[in-house]
């Protein structure tokens, strides 16, 4: 059997039963036969299906909703993600909204469960509002903190993994699994603090799946958002850390 990496499938396994996902192959086969063997490309590829994952103050995981309520919804509300790892990258919002000002950041973790036309698409705040010292605060989050800490500790190329919130006394974090009940757990701490160690720990996962990384000035407001989607993201993690 080939290598997984070498024909790039994204391997598997929940339940014991292995599920390899040609996800390369499928996106860039979408387009006619004769189209492919031309190189010419008269028709733009479709663009997948992105549902978008945010996270609350005590640990849990919700769908985007286009009106933020205190009181999520239970439908919109999600227990985990699982699937392979596609990308991994900040942006930086370029006006102020009502929850952050121009100038505050955001990373992105894109996965899919193996239909690369229906993403899915976790999107955490680096950025929020101290109440005691009346500041914005960046890159101290214990969420993105965790989950990064964790996925240095596999092959993202090769491995599906499955994320869960949990919240703590003070902060909230994210574990990653192995398997989908949560029995197999990626062992890790927190990255530290600061835009020096995100940069850092954002580069070794991107190079891990593959990716160049980020531009050094990636902070610098544009006038755009480098998310896959044009509207701001809701931010409801305004929380004391550690």
């Amino acid at each position: 059997m080939y290598p997984a990496e070498r024909l790039g499938f994204f391997v598997h396994q929940f339940n014991g039963a292995f599920s390899v996902v040609y996800l390369r192959f499928m996106l860039a086969t979408q387009d006619s036969t004769a189209t492919r063997i031309s190189g010419i490309c008269r028709k733009p590829l479709p663009e997948p299906t992105i549902t978008r994952v945010h996270i609350t103050n005590d640990g849990r995981l919700y769908e985007h909703m286009d009106s933020y309520s205190q009181n999520i919804p239970t439908d919109n509300l999600i227990d985990r993600l699982e699937g392979a790892i596609l990308n991994v990258e900040p942006w930086v919002t370029t006006k102020d909204t009502v929850f952050k000002p121009a100038g505050s950041a955001t990373v992105k973790i894109v996965g899919t469960t193996g239909d690369p036309m229906n993403l899915w698409q976790l999107e955490l705040p680096c950025t929020y509002y101290d109440g005691r010292s009346k500041e914005w605060i960046m890159f101290e989050q214990c969420h993105y903190r965790s989950l990064f800490s964790k996925m240095l500790n596999v092959d993202m190329q090769a491995t599906a993994v499955m994320l869960r919130a949990k919240s703590g006394t003070s902060a909230t974090f994210i574990n990653v699994f192995l398997d989908e009940r949560g029995q197999v757990p990626v062992q890790g701490g927190c990255i530290p603090k600061g835009k020096e160690a995100f940069d850092k720990s954002v580069n070794e996962i991107r190079a891990g799946l593959g990716l160049p990384p980020l531009n050094p000035e990636w902070l610098t407001p544009k006038t755009t958002d480098s998310s896959l989607t044009a509207s701001p993201p809701i931010d409801c993690d305004s929380l004391p850390v550690d």
